[in-house]
């Protein structure tokens, strides 16, 4: 996968996360620390999240619904910013979450967990693709323990 598809697609990955803490500058560097428990329990040492650095980020702000842009990083945070997802295919990055649209703009990212270790774009892909066959295993089986119609 190419690095610009990269970029947008990290973001799906991610999908269910939270936004804890943001800190850098725009323009600039941006970390942006994201909360996703279910996912980052596979990897080790344990942990609950992961960090993404975006290296010369140009844009990062939240368009709640209804509500003026924020661009000031605690009250992104305070807005418990959940990731949904994205149709865009590279910067800028229009993210649909659960309280209005993030636009993000950057030129390259990295990713670490929570301990600071660095991990590849491709380590995270395949432990959410691992985690998300699992679950539709299961819900499978629950299904059929229970006699319910297939979805």
């Amino acid at each position: 996968m190419s690095e610009e598809n990269q970029r947008a697609d990290i973001w799906n990955l991610l999908h269910d996360g939270e936004i804890t803490a943001i800190g850098g500058t725009v323009p600039g560097y941006v970390r942006i620390t994201v909360n996703i428990a279910y996912l980052r329990r596979r990897f080790s040492p344990e942990g609950d999240s992961f960090v993404i650095t975006l290296r010369n980020c140009t844009i990062l702000q939240l368009k709640p619904y209804n509500e003026p842009v924020e661009t000031d990083f605690q009250k992104i945070v305070s807005s418990k910013v959940e990731f949904l997802s994205t149709e865009s295919s590279d910067c800028p990055i229009k993210l649909a979450t659960t309280v209005g649209e993030l636009e993000i703009d950057f030129q390259t990212f990295e990713l670490s967990l929570d301990t600071g270790a660095i991990i590849s774009y491709d380590q995270l892909d395949e432990a959410s693709r691992n985690y998300w066959d699992a679950f539709a295993s299961r819900s499978i089986k629950v299904r059929a323990e229970k006699n319910l119609p297939s979805a």
